[in-house]
């Protein structure tokens, strides 16, 4: 056998592997909504129909699939749909690195319950999630200095590593366009060095400032808007897009070892400046 055969057969067999240690398992799933008439079926339906997604990637994945409970999701007469919408923004973001191939819904049933109206949705999908385990090495302290910004607030991240690592900070906008949905904040051309090892407060020039800002189309009758931040943290560096699509970003950090990156999710409000008549 010569050595470009021998080449050709090892490059096979690892392809083989890794496709195998990634293979897709069949799950179900249930996720329950409970709205109010201020919230339409659909959009209840639909925040039931990520729960459920949800819940399969857990039962395959374990732990590492949960809600970023940092994000204010209250809802009431004023802003159901806008709790409904952060809900359903909130569940799709915790489904980052796993994956449902395919998926079928079973059952999707609304009912009254308790002077509330429920929509559940039961499902079966294809799930993969890549193996492997959360280092403990990785695990890092990361906030923000407010959860709710008016437009032109400085918003700054504060991250502490337990060690060295290096650091990529990215800001999901859902109501932005699909090419720039996710945008990448840290590190810039002004801030370049992103290996740390000590608590850091971004942006670290105190000449810069990360201003908030609405999105170009800002949903219609929202009083507030939900963002989000995200911290991955890598054993190795890493090279980033300056934007991504949602899905985009989601696949990549798919494609990275478990072992040698964390995600850590922070979510915000941003209210929406009322017009008075």
């Amino acid at each position: 056998m010569n050595s470009r055969v021998f080449i050709n057969c090892c490059t096979m067999i690892l392809l083989l592997l890794s496709i195998n240690s990634a293979s897709a398992t069949d799950e179900e799933g249930n996720g329950v909504y409970y709205f109010g008439p201020e919230t339409s079926e659909s959009k209840a339906c639909q925040a039931a129909l990520e729960a459920a997604k949800l819940d399969a990637l857990r039962k395959v994945g374990g732990e590492r699939f949960s809600q970023d409970e940092t994000m204010m999701c209250s809802e009431n007469d004023k802003t159901a749909d806008a709790a409904s919408q952060c809900l359903v923004n909130k569940l799709t973001w915790s489904q980052v690195g796993g994956d449902i191939q395919s998926m079928s819904i079973v059952q999707q049933a609304v009912t009254d319950e308790l002077g509330k109206r429920r929509c559940e949705v039961s499902i079966h999908a294809k799930v993969m999630v890549l193996p492997g385990s959360n280092n403990p090495a990785l695990d890092s302290d990361v906030s923000l200095n407010q959860s709710v910004y008016r437009p032109g607030e400085d918003l700054t991240v504060q991250v502490k590593p337990q060690q060295s690592v290096y650091l990529t900070v990215f800001n999901w906008i859902p109501y932005e366009k699909n090419t720039q949905q996710v945008n990448k904040l840290f590190p810039n051309n002004g801030e370049t060095n992103n290996h740390i090892s000590h608590k850091l407060i971004l942006p670290y020039r105190s000449f810069d400032h990360w201003q908030v800002a609405l999105p170009e189309s800002v949903p219609m009758n929202r009083k507030v808007l939900d963002e989000y931040v995200m911290v991955v943290v890598s054993t190795m560096p890493m090279v980033w897009q300056e934007h991504y699509s949602f899905d985009e970003f989601r696949n990549k950090l798919a494609e990275l070892p478990v072992d040698q990156v964390r995600l850590f999710k922070r979510g915000f409000e941003i209210v929406v400046p009322q017009q008075t008549h």
